[in-house]
């Protein structure tokens, strides 16, 4: 077998890319939709799940939560306020240090945490439906890795 040609390879990089962006796309809008009944964004969603799983740890610092969701401070930090609106989130002082506040699941954010698993749980199944567990596996595999590289640009 004969590897291709450096403008295939060009090509290939580029339409790689573009689906990524566009599978991206795809995954926000569907999931937008999923969760606009509830008066959700699904970067709210995203921001609720990071929250349950800094649960055990008394919720997490605005540092902590950017960078597990890879998202900046500022888009955060706006996201962060309508959760709080919403009464979904709260800050709260850090046991560890007081001079520092954790963001935190409220009462009712907790509330509809449950309710988001119910849909959650169909909605990734019936996405990756034609992939196989070990496909899925070798899948996160091969992001983890990409965004590895990416990130060491």
């Amino acid at each position: 077998m004969s590897l291709p040609a450096d403008a295939e390879v060009l090509d290939l990089n580029n339409r790689l890319f573009f689906r990524l962006l566009q599978v991206a796309n795809v995954m926000h809008n569907a999931a937008t939709r999923l969760v606009e009944p509830l008066n959700l964004t699904s970067q709210q969603w995203s921001v609720l799940g990071s929250l349950a799983r800094f649960a055990d740890q008394g919720g997490a610092s605005v540092n902590d939560l950017s960078a597990h969701l890879r998202m900046s401070r500022q888009n955060l930090s706006k996201i962060l306020q309508r959760l709080e609106l919403s009464g979904l989130t709260e800050r709260v002082p850090d046991p560890a240090d007081l001079r520092h506040r954790r963001v935190v699941m409220t009462d009712k954010g907790r509330v509809l945490w449950k309710s988001l698993q119910k849909i959650a749980g169909p909605f990734h199944e019936n996405a990756l439906r034609g992939f196989t567990v070990l496909e899925r596996l070798h899948f996160l595999e091969l992001i983890t890795r990409f965004e590895k590289d990416l990130r060491s640009e």
